[in-house]
Order: C-alpha cells, then structure tokens, then sequence
C-alpha cells in the first residue's frame, strides 16, 4: 500500500494548480457579491460534486472576505446560484470597501487573517468523498463581484477491499508524512495567487467504520497541496 499511496501523492500535489479558465461575466444586482468558484478535475473543496467533477456551492454556504483596508474578516452567506458553480453572497454587516479583496472558503476554518486549521482528524463520505469543513479555497482579486478562488489543498485516495471469504471493518486509516499534514496553516497573497503553507502536525486519522467488500472502497483524505519528497506512509 505504502507504494501505491506514493505515487497518488504526487497527484495530490498537483491538483491545486488545476482549474477551468472559464469566468462568468456577471453585473451587480441590489448590493449583492458575486464569487465565482473555480472547478477542477477531480473531487475539490465542496461536499457535492457535479457531473463533470467540477465545483458546486451548496445552500448556507459562508465565506470570509476582508481587503486592503478591512483587515478584519467579514462573513458572506450565499444567497443565490446553489447547486451551481456560480454564486451570489450577501452580508449583514457593513461591508468590504478597498482596492484589493481577499476570501477564503469555509469562513469556519479562517482562525485569523491569512491562518488557517486544516483538521488531523477527518470522517469518511461514502457519496461525496470527504467531508465538509476540510477542504479550503481562498481567492484575491480587485473586483468583488468576480472572485475566482483556488483549492489549497489535493486529495489522496486509499483503496481497500476484502477477499472473498472475508468479512472486515475499517475503523480508521492514519496518514503520516514528514511534511505536515494539518493544524496551522499561514495563507500567503504574495506572488498575487493563494498559497497555503502548513506548519501543524504530520498525521492526519480517517475515521471510517466502512465494512469492506470485494468491490474497492476508496479513502479520501485532503491534504496541504505541496512537494511531498519523503512519501507518505
């Protein structure tokens, strides 16, 4: 197994990069913020998937925007375009004014401007692949009614199945690197694209209680998008 993970590992690293050059054009309506999320070619951010993979926003959905001059995080709550992967944002508070605006999605995984917590322990989705609040984006761009936001993290999967006589359950699978996994994470604007750095742990634990057959069962863990040169184990 250890070789197999190393080399989807490799693929996880990539996947941040990897997204749709189309972009809505869109025109303001009553005070609204548009976003327009991004998709990729492989399960991302959100807990629901369409057809083609890419990225759906989902009812209730919460992002955090500050700017160049609000440096203190704002909430957005969609209130348009769910199931889709274009969407519409409104807030109850003051608003953002400035030049420059930053967002990341979950607002629930922003602990401060610009860090981050990416979760050690995550719980298996059988339909979805992996569960909500794990998986970020983050966007910066100068008009707010545009935003296209970018994966911070990829995805590893893990196959398992049983022999045919056998009967087993997967209580939990842990994931170990050198590089850090999860915990503290610093979001960098600096090269004018997201960029996450995480500096926690190196262990991240799947929580599963899947009872394996012989059709494969595949394991879904988000991690740090970055060069893991030691593997994973």
């Amino acid at each position: 197994m250890k070789k197999y993970i190393l080399g989807i590992a490799a693929f996880a690293a990539l996947l941040a990069g990897c997204s749709k050059d189309d972009e809505a054009t869109t025109v303001p309506s009553n005070g609204d913020v548009l976003y327009t999320e991004m998709g990729a070619s492989m399960s991302s951010t959100r807990t629901t998937i369409g057809s083609e993979n890419e990225v759906l926003w989902t009812l209730n959905d919460v992002v955090s925007v500050w700017s160049d001059e609000i440096a203190t995080p704002q909430n957005f709550t969609l209130s348009e375009g769910a199931g889709t992967n274009t969407a519409k944002f409104k807030t109850t508070s003051s608003g953002v004014s400035g030049t420059t605006f930053y967002s990341v999605y979950p607002s629930s995984m922003l602990e401060a401007t610009n860090t981050l917590t990416l979760p050690a322990t995550q719980s298996y989705a059988d339909v979805a692949n992996f569960a909500t609040n794990t998986n970020p984006m983050a966007a910066v761009g100068e008009d707010m009614m545009n935003m296209q936001f970018k994966h911070l993290c990829g995805i590893v999967v893990v196959e398992l199945s049983a022999d045919q006589s056998a009967t087993a359950t997967v209580n939990s699978i842990v994931l170990e690197s050198p590089t850090p996994l999860a915990g503290k994470s610093t979001l960098s604007f600096e090269s004018g694209s997201p960029v996450l750095t995480c500096t926690g742990s190196s262990q991240i634990t799947l929580n599963c209680n899947v009872v394996l057959s012989q059709t494969p069962t595949s394991f879904y863990f988000v991690v740090p998008a970055a060069v893991y040169e030691n593997g994973m184990d």
